[in-house]
């Protein structure tokens, strides 16, 4: 009895506290406009219909999301914007449209396209998908569990996409980067590359390249 007290209460205080859904944020059109507006941030998981008690909840931006602009709301698709992103509590997100190629014997399957996570911009960027699946153990409560999937990409300027595997190592990820244009130098004076540290790797990248262009003074 106790415990569904304490629930309530919780519950109850989260409501009261979340005056609204609504964030501060932008999309940008295939016409390559920004426009400004806000964006709504479900307080519950789009699969699982849970509530989220604390952070926030991405996987349902991965496939769509909504729009508030001028008193008008408008649901985008990937197909729809080129990019969108919003500020929740501090922290910046955002999310690029990007059309997915996978092998596939299905035709409707060989494309897919999704709103990827932008976990770095740069010279090179890193973006992340989120898929969940199943699992078809129900847990304690009875409802179904779910397993997250994440699938990271990585993208240049000119439009290549490489997606990278878990079990990529320091070798694998250093060829991928020098075909999407990495400069030799940078990749030759670097240790070991993992997946999970990959955006350091490229801040560091773009930080370097910056150094390289400014002039150098002579003192005469």
């Amino acid at each position: 009895m106790k415990y569904w007290l304490l629930l309530f209460i919780s519950f109850y205080t989260l409501l009261s506290n979340a005056t609204n859904w609504w964030y501060q944020g932008y999309v940008i059109t295939n016409d390559d406009e920004k426009i400004y507006g806000e964006i709504y941030v479900p307080p519950h998981s789009q699969t699982t219909g849970a509530l989220v008690i604390s952070g926030i909840d991405l996987e349902g931006f991965y496939n769509r999301v909504w729009f508030k602009h001028d008193g008008s709301e408008s649901d985008y698709v990937p197909e729809m914007i080129r990019e969108f992103g919003f500020t929740y509590m501090g922290s910046d997100y955002k999310f690029e449209s990007t059309c997915l190629h996978f092998k596939s014997i299905v035709k409707s399957e060989r494309t897919k396209h999704r709103f990827l996570n932008v976990v770095h911009r740069g010279n090179i960027s890193l973006l992340r998908d989120c898929r969940m699946f199943q699992d078809g153990v129900a847990g304690r409560s009875g409802y179904p569990e779910y397993l997250t999937y994440y699938d990271y990409y990585l993208s240049s300027s000119d439009g290549k996409l490489i997606r990278l595997f878990s079990s990529n190592e320091t070798e694998d990820l250093k060829m991928v980067l020098e075909q999407l244009g990495m400069d030799k130098r940078f990749l030759y004076s670097i240790g070991r590359i993992k997946v999970r540290t990959l955006a350091d790797v490229l801040y560091q990248y773009d930080v370097w390249l910056s150094e390289q262009k400014k002039p150098v003074q002579v003192v005469i």
